[in-house]
């Protein structure tokens, strides 16, 4: 059980929001507040209300950050005293991501509709679904997109996306200390300071220890260093002068840090990813972006008809993992065929919540184990909640590809849609989910309506271009005539880079 100290952090964090708008500008607070609050804040703490969703960790540090950025945008629009580059509305204006938007909130409405009826599964029977589940849903799904709605609205201009790197590259950097420390003492940080016990089953790796610090488990640690590690170098190739050899210092430190986790997939993805950021232009890395967003987007397709070569990636683990790792993935595989076996039954709105989704044997005991979202999600809202919530983090990679010169993408957004495509691919094998995932794809999502917005003024940005050169780019918005107009006279400069 958590500590009384644990539910105090939870409820003390909206007083360190506030104190953090004081000290810095909006965008950054909000950023800090989300990032940071995520990463310290005890997990498994939590107060429960009814009908209402849980206070917890994601909850206490998005809705301080969103209430005080709708108040400061208000008064924005009268004195203009933060100049913050803000999108029109809070649903995004690309219709196809208002269409994502609008479904990931109303599908928990049918799929209730759709499961009315008790379940008899063994010796359990599984309650039927009312409205009472609906409304549920869709509020946990509305608090866990306020990052998206935040990033969406406020972090939508590349220098934002400069910001948001550097926020991950720091906050990585802080977190490597007390994620070294357990690699030499155990995951001992979460019991000491909340009192929360660490799974000793799933903390020895190769001999050794895996990490968790605050996060309960090492692979939420273990892709967070990958996008940190991204992050700095997508954060290094905006910079230029002295400060890039500080930022590859960093970035191998976190290399380092990484390796020592212990967490072969996380490290992959980094090796992966890491060439691609660092020395490819941003044509290329939107392409790589996209061409991966898109596989993760129509992977339960690829899985349920066998088109994703099972063997080969079973294969490939062995010859470069242990034995115990090559089994655990052959048990992950086993188990998403039966549960994909039993979601096909309810294909288009899944089979809802209370454990509905999974399979049980004759004693009424689980048969599966759950890994990645991917399939949690497919089992229980089916397509249409699947479409529309990976939609919202794909969706917007893709199309910034499509309209890249259109946009003018610099390296600041092509790096952060790279960040979050790690992110996405981590949640096929795991089920991961974090606030920085919806930061990152509000972020990009903002990026496409700042070119629609008809009431937001052109502003200049300075980021590197994909030549990597460091020149001024003059973005342009399209304005309710038709005519576009030239931001130089118009440019009001907004709050500076991390």
């Amino acid at each position: 059980m958590p500590s009384n100290f644990a539910y105090f952090t939870i409820l003390i964090w909206p007083l360190v929001t506030i104190v953090l708008f004081r000290m810095t500008s909006p965008t950054r607070a909000a950023v800090i507040s989300i990032v940071f609050g995520y990463l310290f804040l005890p997990v498994q703490t939590r107060f429960n209300l009814p009908l209402l969703p849980a206070y917890d960790k994601d909850l206490a540090a998005g809705l301080p950050a969103l209430i005080m950025l709708m108040i400061l945008s208000g008064s924005q629009r009268r004195t203009d005293p933060t100049n913050m580059v803000v999108t029109q509305g809070w649903l995004p204006q690309v219709p196809l991501l208002k269409l994502c938007f609008v479904v990931l909130l109303a599908s928990p409405f049918v799929t209730s509709l759709v499961n009315n009826q008790p379940v008899v599964s063994g010796a359990r029977v599984l309650q039927a679904l009312g409205p009472y589940d609906a409304a549920s849903a869709a509020l946990s799904a509305s608090v866990t997109l306020i990052p998206f709605l935040i990033a969406r609205k406020f972090l939508a201009h590349p220098r934002d996306h400069a910001m948001l790197l550097g926020v991950l590259c720091l906050a990585g950097l802080i977190y490597s200390l007390p994620t070294l420390f357990e690699v030499r003492m155990s995951p001992q940080l979460n019991r000491m300071v909340y009192g929360i016990s660490p799974n000793w089953l799933m903390s020895q790796r190769g001999g050794g220890y895996r990490p968790s610090v605050f996060m309960g488990h090492g692979l939420r640690l273990g892709i967070f260093l990958t996008v940190a590690t991204l992050a700095t170098l997508g954060f290094l190739r905006t910079r230029t002068g002295a400060s890039k050899l500080r930022l590859y210092v960093a970035a191998a430190w976190l290399l380092v840090t990484l390796v020592l986790c212990k967490s072969l997939g996380a490290l992959l993805i980094a090796a992966v990813l890491a060439p691609v950021i660092l020395f490819l232009n941003v044509r290329v890395q939107l392409l790589v972006a996209a061409s991966l967003a898109a596989l993760v987007l129509l992977f339960p397709m690829a899985r349920s008809t066998g088109i994703f070569p099972v063997d080969t990636v079973t294969q490939t683990v062995a010859a470069l993992a242990d034995e115990d790792r090559q089994r655990s993935l052959n048990f992950r595989f086993k188990n998403e065929d039966i549960l994909l076996d039993h979601a096909s039954k309810r294909p288009l709105f899944g089979w809802g919540g209370w454990g509905r989704a999974r399979v049980y044997d004759e004693n009424g005991n689980s048969a599966v184990t759950t890994d990645g979202l991917w399939i949690i999600i497919f089992g229980e809202g089916g397509w249409v909640r699947y479409l529309s919530q990976f939609g919202l983090m794909t969706f917007p990679i893709i199309l910034l590809a499509l309209r890249r010169r259109r946009l003018e993408v610099t390296f600041a957004t092509s790096a952060l849609a790279l960040v979050l495509v790690a992110n996405l691919i981590d949640l096929i094998p795991n089920s991961g989910m974090s606030p920085l995932v919806w930061l990152a794809a509000g972020a990009i999502a903002g990026r496409l309506d700042l070119a629609h917005s008809s009431a937001l003024d052109p502003v200049a940005d300075t980021s590197t271009d994909a030549r990597g050169s460091r020149k001024e780019r003059i973005a342009y918005s399209r304005f309710p005539n038709g005519r576009r107009e030239d931001a130089r006279s118009r440019y009001r400069p907004t709050h500076k880079e991390v």
